[in-house]
């Protein structure tokens, strides 16, 4: 996995954290000022209660006074993630905090061609969206966001940022807000005298919190021209009604496919032609559901609840329902990979599993591996396979990811979460997806924040209808499809 020609130098890194190391190890640290301009941490090498990890910001040199663990800060990278291979470390840190080189080139995440000011409602600047071309996979665009850490510096994350709306302050003062997708396509509009405004991450990202900022307003929503845009509009529109003194739902004509305002306006749109097609569109109204009836008509008397006919829930195994999310958790080398492994072989197959037998459900798997090699992984599945598998078992290999795309599997980009969820859909047998394991294929996460894991693995992985993990190092995860 290690055999391409690596142009990113360890000079590169330096030149990218010179006096800002400390935004470098709190990534993966929980730090604590020290003496003079030093940080402290408890070490993650050994078991630490009081900080006795010392960071010099200057030099990124680290030492450990219980353990004597001691290095720069690729040394680091290297002993905490555990690799030993040098080209391997340093595309990992190019990846986690967007470092473009030449490895960035190769790598898909191109330059920087624009950054866009989240502000509050006083204009001071909260975080930034940038926009880098190419992006991910061949992607035209690809969009990573950054804050400021206070000290000239920034962090290649969200944690601790409460978003806001694009151009927030002109919201605030405005009457009439269109609501797009892109910060260019709200630039654009801004351009004509307008106010508009967009959230962070595109289209399926809106937050209740937004709401606000928009409580009273007339609200015209202009979705992009493809299935991700209209439902977008619908989840927008859906939270504003009632908030927003209206809301309308304006689909822009002549839009080609994955069309949106900014081809529109390329394509010959005016001000003047936007506003009649504002001032024709009826008003937006929800559709009748039994969701919209309020929580009143929905409180169930125990008595009643007691007669109700409730299908029971179906389960793989008795302590493995679907629908569920099942952690496993173990110290290193104790034997998680060949547990979940045997789990794999005995859900596809029908061949008992330990001592519950065979499983009650025959589905299909499919592993995403982030450590063995392929041979291994061959060897394992097939040395554990006691009955040939009735429903698909199918293997995402980081061996052969690497050797076809030039990447390391990483679940946290938005991009590879998509792939997963793409192949899903048409494999609709999978019902059980195994990720072995979370350290690994969630690069860029710090391994003791529960805030982070917590985001990923529930409100990303586990995003909606998808199919499911399991297992992971020292923090593991199960986590089973919905029939």
């Amino acid at each position: 996995m290690s055999n391409q020609k690596i142009t990113f130098k360890k000079e590169d890194v330096k030149s990218h954290f010179q006096g800002h190391w400390r935004d470098y190890y709190s990534q993966f640290l929980e730090l604590q000022n020290g003496t003079g301009n030093e940080s402290k941490a408890v070490c993650p090498f050994h078991p630490d209660s009081d900080p006795s990890l010392s960071i010099n910001n200057d030099t990124g040199l680290f030492h450990c006074f219980g353990c004597n663990a001691s290095g720069d800060a690729l040394e680091f990278y290297g002993k905490l993630k555990g690799i030993s291979s040098f080209p391997e470390i340093l595309q990992g840190i190019g990846r986690d905090f967007g470092i473009v080189t030449d490895i960035g080139k190769k790598s898909g995440l191109g330059r920087i061609v624009a950054t866009y000011d989240y502000v509050d409602e006083k204009g001071n600047l909260i975080y930034q969206s940038v926009r880098k071309e190419p992006g991910e996979n061949g992607k035209k665009k690809t969009f990573l966001q950054r804050r400021l850490d206070g000290k000239g510096g920034c962090l290649w994350n969200m944690q601790g940022i409460e978003k806001v709306l694009y151009r927030l302050p002109e919201i605030l003062q405005a009457g009439l807000v269109l609501v797009v997708e892109g910060e260019r396509d709200v630039d654009a509009l801004v351009k004509w005298g307008l106010c508009a405004t967009t959230n962070v991450g595109g289209a399926g990202k809106w937050q209740e919190s937004y709401n606000g900022a928009l409580s009273g307003k007339d609200v015209v929503i202009l979705p992009d021209n493809d299935e991700p845009g209209r439902k977008h509009a619908e989840q927008v529109a859906t939270s504003l009604h009632g908030i927003a003194k209206s809301v309308k739902v304006v689909e822009l004509p002549g839009l080609p496919e994955k069309g949106d305002v900014s081809d529109w306006i390329h394509a010959g749109g005016t001000k003047e032609a936007l506003e009649g097609l504002i001032a024709d569109a009826p008003e937006w109204e929800p559709r009748e559901s039994k969701a919209n009836s309020g929580l009143y008509d929905c409180v169930i008397d125990f008595n009643a609840l007691l007669q109700m006919d409730i299908p029971e829930r179906a389960r793989i195994f008795p302590w493995f329902p679907e629908g569920g999310l099942v952690m496993i958790y173990g110290p290193r080398g104790i034997g998680k990979t060949y547990l979940v492994n045997t789990l794999a072989t005995s859900c596809c197959s029908g061949s008992p599993f330990l001592k519950w037998g065979k499983p009650i459900k025959i589905i299909g798997v499919m592993v995403i591996d982030g450590e063995m090699s392929l041979a291994d992984l061959r060897a394992r599945l097939t040395s554990l396979l006691i009955a040939k598998p009735v429903k698909p078992l199918k293997v995402v290999s980081s061996e052969v990811v690497f050797a076809k795309t030039d990447r390391d599997i990483n679940l946290v980009s938005d991009s590879q979460k998509s792939d997963v969820l793409s192949i899903l859909d048409d494999n609709k047998e999978i019902r059980l997806v195994i990720i072995d394991n979370v350290s690994c294929l969630f690069s860029g996460l710090r391994e003791s924040s529960k805030d982070d894991w917590g985001e990923q693995l529930v409100s990303e992985v586990y995003d909606g209808e998808g199919s499911p993990a399991c297992r992971g190092d020292d923090e593991a995860v199960c986590q089973q499809a919905a029939a």
